[in-house]
């Protein structure tokens, strides 16, 4: 009503000849009643709308949305799955957890498959693995061959590969293999075949030599440069010690080179366990990539 009243006062001022002002205002007035006809915020249309902007992989305003469809519509188990979905795929698993447990508070050990589905791979992606394996024994609205596929990775996320071939095994003693074992078993295969670094060998060997530690993680520019600064200073305390005596520049380089030699023993202790957490993180994504590639 105000354009209206904006455009007839357009007219006397600025001369907007009559039969133009009536069109614009019958176009106006039209637009008006279609508008008024129309509930932009009922359940269709902000249905609609949290599904564009899910698809759209806009989950900090789709959540939004969806909690408002939600409230309109609480029988609406798509919109409540969408909510959890866009807190997951924000990296917000404390509220993604919240809301699943808002959604089915008397036992979440029996919400239906797609909401269980979810709270594992949410517990999956917090590292919480033990608490992944007791929800799977306790669920039952996933099915047998699914729920012993994340059985399975729960343990190779831990690294227990042994333990994970022996559980493979007995299980295929009585049932037909799941689709993904193959893979997950490869895996497992693979665990047991890893020859981690160990620490304390690293940093003895660069105690022994200088920077053989990092060479052993497989860090061979550090090893190197750690064995070539060490020896250069070392020659240089020895070489001034020996033609001046114990004098400052015999001090001074005596001092570099006990700190890179020191240095060097603690930086390949840590440069075996940088190795391990390497290979873990190539087997976690890996087990992560065959669990949840379809979902």
């Amino acid at each position: 009503m105000n354009m209206i009243i904006h455009v007839i006062w357009l007219q006397k001022n600025a001369m907007i000849p009559f039969k133009k002002l009536h069109l614009i205002i019958c176009f106006l007035f039209l637009a008006l009643i279609k508008l008024c006809g129309q509930d932009l915020l009922n359940y269709s249309n902000s249905s609609k709308y949290a599904n564009h902007l899910f698809k759209n992989k806009q989950y900090s305003l789709s959540v939004i949305e969806y909690e408002r469809v939600s409230f309109m519509e609480p029988a609406d188990t798509l919109a409540k799955l969408r909510i959890v979905q866009s807190y997951r795929y924000m990296h917000d698993y404390k509220r993604a957890k919240t809301r699943l447990r808002n959604f089915f508070p008397v036992k979440m050990a029996d919400c239906p498959k797609d909401f269980a589905l979810e709270y594992v791979t949410i517990l999956f992606h917090e590292h919480q693995f033990d608490s992944a394996y007791n929800f799977i024994n306790k669920n039952q609205t996933i099915e047998l061959s699914k729920r012993n596929e994340y059985k399975f990775g729960t343990l190779l996320m831990q690294y227990k590969w042994h333990e994970a071939t022996s559980f493979a095994d007995n299980y295929l003693i009585y049932n037909q293999k799941p689709q993904k074992f193959d893979a997950l078993y490869n895996v497992a295969t693979q665990g047991i075949d890893i020859k981690y670094k160990k620490p304390y060998c690293a940093a003895l060997f660069s105690a022994i030599i200088p920077g053989s530690g990092k060479v052993y993680t497989k860090d061979w520019k550090d090893g190197i440069y750690a064995f070539i600064v060490v020896s250069a200073f070392s020659w240089l305390t020895y070489n001034s010690i020996k033609n001046n005596g114990l004098n400052f520049n015999s001090v001074f380089f005596g001092t570099i080179a006990i700190s890179f030699y020191s240095a060097n023993i603690y930086g390949s202790h840590k440069s075996a366990k940088k190795y391990n957490r390497r290979i873990n993180e190539r087997i976690a994504g890996e087990v992560q990539g065959i669990l949840f590639n379809d979902y």
